[in-house]
């Protein structure tokens, strides 16, 4: 009640508390705990309290943490827009590069010019300011108060909800050794606390707030994972890592997993370079002589997660990896469960597969991922070439494809790949539901890098149709690379009818917002894949067109199954509408029925009709305001193109 009160009366002075002072007192009881912290040389650090205040909620946000780079631009890199053209700069591998790039490639060739251009008007205007929201998740200073802990039986919940799903899959904390020093914290009265512990449960508990299974609405579940966040990013700009403090580098690499799912592209890269400069000043790569065997085999675990986050972030936003594969010399981690080597046969793997297992061979094949973004990418650090050489591009693209098709043949048989026919043939669950999951997140992982290996041919080939390509040396190279294209679109198709098959079992989904991107990213790949074959003449030998067609509808359903009514969901689903649109006007049903079965029976020239695409949280969004009724495809002005796609789409979405 007191939050609410502070909410609605922003004014009030601190000295006006709303309650009369609630002094501190030390409890072990179920009630929400304050406490004093301590530096590692164990002095406590009450935090500050003005005379006459609330102990409780009185902690306003500092200005370090107003001024954080909420830049609201997808962690994930998934789209930029007007108003975030100062985020940074999105690189080759990034979405909006590739999309940027699809735009180029259709409003430079003579093909598009007789075309009725009522699908394209949602391309016409740039994006206006979005409207705030001081509501939503992420967005303006809140009420931080860092030294909050909820009551300790919800405190022990959360960390079993994490361990049974976000530590599944990034095996780098110990739970015994989590909840030794939660119960620690209670036995002193939570009166004595590191600050690099406090923030690490945090940030556990807004794992386990956002991703717990239930049925509470997702954006319900991320504005319970913010407060979370926010208390530990309060905490995170005090710790400073140290070889003799694991907990350190773990709160920076739990903060950079989390990040990256958020409306802070640009937090969550300043983080990732604090989590990289951390490793290599405590040296986190090296063996330290003397210690056991169970800090041995986490600390080889969180430097190769370092190392799965930085290659993923890199992607994600298209910038140079800070950590390449080159230095990643060690040894990998180790598949023994960690309860044996702490002697603990009490906490051994409920499993046939080691939990491990997923972080081992997710960072194998990282290792190609890394050689894909470093040479056939050039590192993101420049555009892509348009005039390069195909010979040489095929090599390096067929040579990284067989690293990878060597990968999956090595998998062990209970982590080997699965495909979407024999996915749908499963009606329940094996025997042994953490393998099939790991097999799961493997095969849309092992997807997704062959996706982004081989679009990088696709943008080759959208390159290339800048002018037409009816000469006999302008198809050989586009002919050269049709068996490259049908390798992207058949893993961007398969991408997708698998999440679709997994969402509402949610047997897939260690978090949510990892299989919107990896949905988006093959929906916006197929899309690319149609405006290239119709643009060069090409024929796509794995798929038909209308297959590629159903593939936008079915991931437009999906992200609306995944994230609901988040921004994120809703972005990605507009601009998946908008493509839609434009792949109507280049494929429309007059001319073709069986291409589109879905399409109305009947489309009203010039304008087309739109079915009903949206879902429930959708209806109140107005998709065609702000379309120019006389906008052709001549208007649109690529000679000073941003790096971001901000006069793509209409309403500042």
């Amino acid at each position: 009640m007191e939050r609410l009160l502070h909410t609605l009366t922003p004014n009030r002075r601190p000295s006006e508390g709303l309650s009369p002072p609630v002094p501190v007192h030390s409890t072990v009881s179920d009630d929400s705990t304050r406490f004093g912290m301590r530096s590692r040389g164990g002095s406590s650090v009450e935090p500050s309290i003005q005379p006459g205040t609330s102990d409780y909620y009185s902690d306003r946000a500092t200005p370090e943490m107003r001024n954080v780079a909420e830049d609201s631009v997808d962690g994930l890199g998934t789209i930029t827009f007007a108003d975030e053209a100062s985020s940074g700069f999105f690189g080759a591998t990034s979405n909006t590069a590739f999309l940027q790039r699809v735009v180029v490639a259709q409003s430079t060739s003579s093909r598009f010019a007789d075309l009725d251009p009522a699908g394209l008007r949602g391309f016409s205007r740039p994006a206006s300011p979005p409207l705030g929201d001081p509501g939503s998740y992420g967005q303006g200073p809140q009420s931080v108060d860092p030294f909050m802990l909820p009551p300790y039986s919800e405190m022990s919940r959360l960390v079993d909800v994490y361990f049974e799903n976000t530590g599944r899959f990034w095996p780098y904390l110990y739970k015994p050794r989590v909840l030794k020093n939660l119960t620690n914290m209670r036995s002193a009265g939570f009166r004595s606390i590191e600050r690099s512990h406090l923030c690490v449960l945090n940030l556990m508990f807004a794992f386990a707030s956002t991703h717990c299974p239930s049925q509470v609405p997702v954006t319900i579940k991320l504005q319970q994972g913010d407060i979370y966040l926010q208390r530990a990013l309060a905490l995170l700009s005090d710790i400073r890592p140290s070889a003799e403090n694991p907990e350190s580098i773990q709160a920076l690499l739990l903060a950079t997993m989390y990040l990256q799912g958020t409306q802070r592209s640009s937090q969550t890269w300043d983080v990732l370079g604090r989590l990289i400069t951390a490793v290599f000043r405590v040296g986190l790569f090296r063996e330290v002589a003397g210690e056991t065997a169970l800090d041995a085999e986490l600390r080889k675990r969180t430097w190769w997660t370092c190392f799965v986050m930085n290659m993923t972030i890199s992607m994600t936003l298209g910038r140079p990896p800070p950590l390449p594969t080159t230095y990643m010399t060690t040894e990998l981690p180790s598949e023994i469960d960690l309860g044996r080597l702490a002697g603990d046969t009490l906490n051994g793997c409920d499993s046939s597969i080691p939990t491990a297992s997923l972080l081992v061979e997710t960072s194998k094949m990282y290792l190609v991922l890394g050689k894909v973004i470093e040479r056939v990418y050039e590192a993101n650090v420049g555009p892509l070439a348009d005039n390069v050489a195909i010979p040489k591009l095929m090599v390096d693209v067929l040579q990284a494809d067989q690293e990878l098709s060597a990968f999956a043949a090595a998998l062990p048989p209970a982590l080997r790949i699965i495909s979407s026919t024999e996915l749908s043939n499963i009606s329940s669950p094996t025997t042994d539901p953490q393998a099939h999951r790991f097999r799961l997140i493997l095969t849309v992982r092992l997807l997704n890098v062959r996706l982004l290996l081989h679009r990088r041919v696709l943008s080759y080939v959208l390159s290339q149709s800048r002018t037409d390509t009816n000469s006999r040396d302008s198809f050989y190279p586009l002919s050269v690379a049709g068996g490259s294209l049908d390798l992207c679109v058949d893993a961007a198709l398969e991408t997708i009818a698998i999440i679709s098959q997994t969402t509402q079992p949610n047997r897939l989904l260690p978090i949510w917002w990892w299989s919107a991107y990896f949905s988006f990213t093959a929906a916006l790949t197929a899309y690319g894949v149609l405006v290239a074959t119709y643009k060069c003449g090409l024929k796509i030998h794995r798929c038909s067109t209308s297959d590629m067609i159903n593939a936008l509808q079915q991931a437009f359903d999906v992200l609306g199954l995944l994230g609901g009514d988040t921004r994120q969901v809703l972005r990605c689903q507009k601009i998946i509408r908008h493509l839609i649109q434009v792949v109507w006007t280049l494929y429309p049903q007059n001319q073709n029925p069986a291409v589109l079965p879905t399409a109305p029976k009947a489309v009203p020239q010039p304008a087309l009709q739109m079915p009903n695409l949206g879902l429930p949280a959708m209806a109140q969004y107005d998709w065609n305001s702000g379309i120019d009724p006389g906008f052709t495809l001549e208007n649109l002005d690529f000679s000073s193109f941003p790096d971001d796609v901000s006069s793509l789409f209409p309403d500042g979405f």
